[in-house]
């Protein structure tokens, strides 16, 4: 079974064409049902965040999965796949590996070290669950990304400071002027994401924290963690007309607020309004910036911020070494667990023979043999061929562990194993925690 990774991210495309390629809502619901019935992919699993778009896959064959992945972007996205083939990156085995390590860890966020990374693979890996399109692959390979992500949030200092996203949103805002200490924020969706920006604004000592959301009772849950109020979407013409702050968050697929409304609800207000939008595709028409005292802060914005503000290159030095080290442990466990079904079989090829010269045995000798003499014999005989396996076996497994040769496939050559009798065993006996 073969693991591998396609899909863009801000490091590979830009943010008007992550924008167009954004999926939302049911879409990537929609992108799992399609390559789960696909039989060039076994497993898939979509991870769609505001700056990125991937899609894992376990797959009996490489290029035969990576074209269905491929197709499935663009059907999905609608963006024509000869304009994302320039942006789109491929991993496959060992850096299909480190690249999710990487991403759960936060090294490849944005934002680096940022820790919601982590919350949305788990979402993804949940949802691809919940389609059906995950087996034992992808759920080993996902189960040790985000164990791997929690101990480099826990090991190093890499996210200490608790940046993300509105964070550096905020700070951009500040900078042109619009202060958030006592401001009135507006903040629409009631997401992860949105989650985040109203925790940081309440932080940041916002005076006044307004949610709205179409889902009136998540809406009320954050409003009520940040001590703030919810509202429904008839209100939001009042409340920009009042809003110091409106961050955008919604993960809708189009356009929510554009300038004629905000032009409209703004007239009597001189004051600066600070518009952040967070959103993939952007909820916040971009002619919102011409807007006198409007400061809109989008993706491209945020992306070179954080450039400028990366942490420390040892934190990040010190995270990768974890990543580093995880992933060797990982491949080391891929690598002995694929030589177990091979020697499952040879286990089973070396009963059969016994079994068979015991049969042959007792044909050739007829009931002359005292039993007791006879089951000493055959316990004898199968003691004797378990010995001389147990070296030989045990050894395999440890080198294909350590040094990543395929020495199963050496001890298939030596015994004359028949493939299709191990592959029948890899399906039978997927081993201890395989569950789908």
């Amino acid at each position: 079974m073969s693991v591998l990774v396609a899909g863009v991210s801000h490091h590979t495309t830009p943010i008007h064409l992550l924008d167009e390629v954004a999926v939302v809502g049911t879409a990537a619901r929609s992108m799992l049902d399609d390559l789960g019935a696909d039989p060039r992919v076994s497993e898939a699993m979509v991870l769609a965040t505001c700056n990125r778009l991937e899609v894992y896959a376990a797959a009996p064959q490489f290029h035969p999965a990576l074209d269905a992945i491929r197709s499935a972007l663009s059907r999905h996205s609608g963006v024509e796949a000869q304009r994302l083939a320039p942006h789109l990156f491929v991993h496959h085995g060992e850096s299909a590996a480190e690249h999710l390590f990487r991403t759960s860890s936060g090294l490849d966020s944005m934002v680096t070290g940022e820790s919601q990374i982590r919350y949305q693979v788990r979402g993804a890996l949940q949802t691809a669950r919940d389609a059906g399109a995950v087996g034992p692959a992808l759920s080993d390979l996902v189960e040790t990304a985000l164990r791997v992500g929690k101990r480099v949030q826990a090991e190093t200092r890499i996210d200490e400071t608790g940046r993300s996203l509105a964070d550096e949103g905020y700070t951009a805002l500040v900078g042109r002027g619009v202060p958030l200490d006592g401001a009135t924020v507006v903040v629409l969706g009631a997401g992860s994401m949105a989650s985040v920006a109203a925790i940081g604004a309440e932080r940041r000592g916002a005076g006044e924290i307004i949610v709205i959301n179409r889902d009136a009772e998540r809406g009320a849950r954050l409003a009520a963690a940040v001590c703030g109020v919810s509202a429904s979407w008839d209100d939001l013409p009042g409340f920009l007309a009042k809003a110091d702050v409106l961050v955008a968050c919604t993960g809708a697929a189009g356009t929510l607020v554009d300038r004629d409304a905000l032009a409209g609800a703004r007239r009597e207000r001189t004051s600066p309004l600070g518009v952040l939008d967070l959103a993939m595709p952007h909820d916040v028409d971009t002619a919102v910036a011409d807007l006198p005292g409007v400061e809109l802060i989008g993706m491209g914005e945020l992306a070179e911020q954080a450039e400028r503000d990366d942490p420390a290159p040892s934190s990040v030095r010190a995270a990768q070494a974890i990543v580093d080290d995880e992933v060797g442990r990982y491949m080391a466990g891929q690598s002995a667990a694929a030589a177990v079904p091979t020697v499952v079989a040879l286990r089973r090829h070396a009963d059969e023979v016994v079994a068979a010269e015991l049969d042959r045995l007792t044909r050739r000798l007829g009931d002359d043999v005292d039993p007791r003499v006879h089951d000493e014999l055959a316990a004898t005989v199968r003691r004797v061929v378990g010995k001389l396996l147990h070296t030989p076996t045990v050894r395999v497994k440890d080198a294909a562990a350590i040094e990543g040769a395929d020495y199963e496939a050496a001890l298939r050559h030596l015994f004359a194993l028949d493939p299709g009798h191990v592959s029948s065993v890899s399906r039978r006996d997927p081993g201890p925690g395989s569950g789908t």
